[in-house]
């Protein structure tokens, strides 16, 4: 009886989650056979899940436009700083505020970076300071404001607090300074906590559009998801994008076909680093939620 149960109850689940999959994966085969279907089957909507009149001129006239390569550049950049950024961060203030017996003033450390993860002051009045400092139409307006992630440094302090203190300890009495003990302990221990936390800020430095479009005027410093976003909604004129002679050429390819263009190809990324992650995720997630 308890077998047959087991035998329903695996049955239901892999069901359960092959749905889920599917309704994942079938809108991005959708997409892609739009954008490598032809012009006349995407207009008549005849495009399901494989491309009619397979071609890739979408992609050719996306690939070659200096307005598309320069925002991918900027997006690229501010990925690697950005993530270099939050995880220094994250470390140097995870590790001392999960010493609870030798960091003096832990406690209002920790309500301090508690208080502004539940309330912020809004909109204006960060574009107010963000104006004041200076960094308006700037790159590191992109880096700067989201540089430190309260929630990415509470799951690294329950990480550290997990480990033994007896590890720690020993180091301590060997003569291994706080440097050492995070360079040779924490850090080779922390691998999948930190793998977890640099797919994170992987996903938000990528998919972030709106800081762009609110701190930068200068379309040609925007991050590619705010020119996708200001295409997808027409704010952006395609004039400013392409030269005379692509415009001509992009003229007689369908519009929906070359959106669907443009999202495939800002999905690369993320397709292409996730599985490399995917094994520390839940790992990461679950490392030091249980005290010992």
């Amino acid at each position: 009886m308890h077998r047959g149960n087991s035998l329903v109850a695996n049955i239901l689940i892999y069901t359960t989650l092959g749905l889920m999959a599917l309704a994942g994966l079938l809108p991005i085969v959708h997409t892609l056979s739009i954008s490598l279907s032809e012009k006349a089957a995407v207009t008549g909507g005849l495009v399901k899940l494989w491309p009619i009149g397979l071609h890739i001129e979408n992609y050719r006239e996306i690939i070659t436009s200096k307005f598309f390569l320069n925002g991918y550049w900027v997006s690229t950049m501010r990925v690697v700083v950005g993530v270099v950024a939050q995880i220094a961060i994250i470390v140097i203030t995870g590790y001392p505020i999960a010493l609870e017996s030798k960091f003096r003033g832990r406690n209002f450390f920790v309500f301090f970076l508690l208080v502004p993860m539940m309330f912020n002051g809004g909109l204006i009045p960060t574009f107010l300071v963000v104006n004041r400092v200076g960094l308006l139409d700037s790159f590191w307006v992109l880096i700067i404001p989201s540089a430190v992630q309260i929630f990415s440094i509470i799951i690294f302090m329950n990480y550290v607090r997990g480990l033994p203190g007896a590890l720690l300890e020993s180091a301590t009495i060997d003569g291994a300074g706080h440097v050492r003990i995070i360079v040779s302990i924490i850090l080779p221990l922390a691998l999948p906590s930190i793998a977890t936390l640099v797919l994170f800020s992987f996903v938000f430095h990528w998919n972030s559009w709106f800081d762009g479009l609110i701190y930068i005027n200068d379309i040609t410093k925007w991050p590619i998801q705010t020119v996708l976003r200001s295409f997808l909604t027409g704010q952006l004129d395609m004039t400013k994008a392409f030269d005379i002679s692509q415009l001509d050429r992009i003229t007689k390819l369908s519009d929906t076909g070359f959106k669907a263009a443009e999202v495939i190809l800002i999905m690369v990324p993320l397709l292409l680093i996730y599985p490399f992650l995917q094994r520390y995720y839940i790992k990461g997630l679950t490392l030091g939620a249980v005290k010992q």
